[in-house]
Formats: structure tokens, C-alpha cells, sequence
């Protein structure tokens, strides 16, 4: 269904066949309201498998840094730095 809806509300675009085209296509985005999307790869590597402590998790909730959205909240979420 989303897939039907944004082709309605964008032009077509090139097939997602590489990082440069998606970097590219999400960096072509704009609104009607003027905002433009600035986007490049990011080519650094990254550790995987990084586990949080639980207590450095909950001091971190608890401070009130991260806030989740009521949509997706697993996925959804702000870092607000200076808490609630």
C-alpha cells in the first residue's frame, strides 16, 4: 500500500539497484513546503553485535533522552540531549 501511495506522489524513479541510487534518490527529495533533503553514503564500517548494558539502558531512559513516538515506538524515537 505504501509503495502504491508514494508512486502516486512521486515521478518515476530508477530501480534501488545500488547505494548511489538510493543515496541519490533520497537526496532529490523535497516538499511543496520547500524542505530538501541533503544525503550522502556513508562509507565507515561499524562493530556489530555492540550490547548496551540494561543498567546504562535504563539510566539512559530514565534521564528522559529518548523519547518514543506513539507510531512504532521500537522503531520510531527522538534523542533529545537535554531531556524531557
Amino acid at each position: 500500500m505504501v509503495a502504491g501511495l508514494l508512486g502516486c506522489l512521486h515521478p518515476p524513479r530508477p530501480p534501488l539497484t545500488s547505494h548511489d541510487v538510493i543515496v541519490q534518490s533520497i537526496a532529490a527529495t523535497t516538499t511543496r513546503t520547500g524542505l530538501t533533503v541533503h544525503a550522502e553514503p556513508d562509507t565507515d564500517t561499524y562493530p556489530v553485535g555492540v550490547k548496551i548494558p540494561d543498567a546504562q539502558m535504563k539510566a539512559l531512559h530514565d534521564s528522559g533522552i529518548p523519547h518514543r513516538h506513539d507510531w512504532h515506538p521500537e522503531w520510531n524515537h527522538t534523542l533529545n540531549p537535554h531531556g524531557t
